[in-house]
């Protein structure tokens, strides 16, 4: 944890914990909302694109609007990642999803 400010002179033993899991939170929610777009997409594979259509999409994600800028060939399909939408089997939530994935 690195300290801002020569004011600062020591950091409690919990607040990177803290700090740890509201990324680990922050990371999922973005993750969770792109891999969303991904799925109206009917693809399995997340690309740049989706993580941009989520944050241009959600509100509190404005802060990564410059960092993610969506491209121009947005509904190009990006390289192919539609082919395996076929074989995704029937699953209830996103969660499910990503968990299938990833195995």
């Amino acid at each position: 944890m690195k300290k801002s400010g020569d004011d600062v002179k020591m950091i409690s033993g919990e607040a990177p914990i803290v700090f740890a899991k509201a990324c680990e939170l922050f990371i999922e929610e973005l993750t969770r909302r792109s891999w969303m777009v991904t799925v109206q997409g009917k693809r399995r594979t997340l690309h740049k694109e989706d993580v941009a259509s989520a944050v241009a999409a959600t509100e509190v994600f404005d802060f990564l609007v410059g960092l993610v800028a969506d491209d121009d060939n947005n509904n190009s399909g990006g390289g192919g990642g539609g082919s395996n939408s076929t074989n995704s089997s029937s699953v209830e939530s996103p969660e499910e999803e990503m968990a299938a994935v990833i195995r």
